[in-house]
């Protein structure tokens, strides 16, 4: 009986060591499956790890099959809080139908999750509105609990095939609460903020979190934007982001402005503090808030202007 005892607890020890091996082996394996030379530094990624590469300064992200929106592309998050500063990337986008390739900011740590109010200030580079030469951009600002105040800006050049330097940037004092959007270097938008409060108070409290993503839609309620088997590029298709940079704190005012752009008048700004100011406000779109699409965003839903 001793000796059959015995036996018992030292098979039993024997089959618990090959378990807890399994198990880390397991373990190491997932860790593997969700990693990811783009979680580097300031980045982690929401979902779809695979599909996003790091390698000498360039994120390049993959849409690997028009038939699979689910698989298309990524999101990554700066794991820092954001405010006032300039943010840019050297972008070129993915081409073609249900592509979307985008720089923006969202409130920090909320996965995109639209439950209750947020901000966010988007650049957003839709496949079918690039093409002949030109690009047609996609602007936008979220406040108060989905109010969106988009604008496109066309630009002389066809982004999905050359990168080009796409940055937001935030100016944070109190005399100058101003949003510019820059291609190249040159404003192609601005907004004046300061008659936002729940803005104020995000920039302030450094409550932004970057992201960089491609995703491809399954259907077409965003009639800009297509869906994904609409696409008649060669797959697997490709979004590059490089020169990434993520700079903190109160920058110059930019002094070039696009053609047709006026520059903000500080006079009329201070005059009126508590209306909207902000250039070409003629083409801000007024944008019902019931047009929302959901996206495929790590199973939490994007909500995204649907003309």
């Amino acid at each position: 009986n001793f000796l059959f005892t015995k036996y018992i607890i030292v098979s039993f020890q024997v089959t618990e060591t090959f378990i807890m091996l399994k198990i880390a082996i397991f373990s190491g394996l997932i860790s593997l499956a969700f990693s990811s030379s783009c979680t580097e530094g300031d980045w982690t990624i929401a979902y779809n790890p695979s599909q996003c590469d790091y390698e000498g300064g360039k994120f390049t992200i993959t849409c690997p099959s028009k038939s699979d929106a689910g698989s298309c592309g990524d999101r990554m998050q700066s794991n820092n809080g954001l405010g006032a500063g300039y943010y840019t990337a050297n972008i070129q986008s993915a081409p073609g139908s249900g592509t979307d390739t985008s720089l923006y900011l969202y409130t920090y740590g909320r996965n995109n999750n639209q439950d209750q109010p947020w901000n966010e200030i988007d650049i957003e580079i839709l496949g079918p509105q690039v093409g002949g030469g030109q690009s047609k951009i996609w602007t936008n600002l979220w406040t108060g609990f989905k109010v969106q105040h988009g604008q496109y800006v066309t630009l002389p050049y066809d982004i999905s095939q050359s990168g080009h330097d796409c940055a937001i940037q935030i100016a944070g004092t109190s005399s100058n609460r101003t949003i510019y959007w820059l291609f190249d270097g040159s404003v192609s938008r601005w907004m004046y903020y300061g008659n936002f409060g729940d803005v104020v108070s995000t920039v302030d409290n450094k409550q932004f979190q970057a992201n960089i993503v491609l995703w491809g839609s399954a259907d077409d309620s965003w009639s800009d934007m297509g869906q994904l088997s609409w696409n008649s590029n060669n797959f697997p298709i490709y979004a590059y982001f490089q020169n990434v940079q993520l700079s903190t704190g109160v920058h110059p005012d930019p002094d070039t402005f696009a053609v047709g752009v006026d520059k903000p008048d500080w006079e009329e700004i201070a005059k009126y503090p508590n209306e909207i100011h902000g250039s070409n406000l003629d083409q801000m779109m007024s944008i019902n808030k019931d047009y929302f699409k959901k996206a495929r965003n790590d199973k939490v839903p994007r909500l995204i202007h649907n003309e």
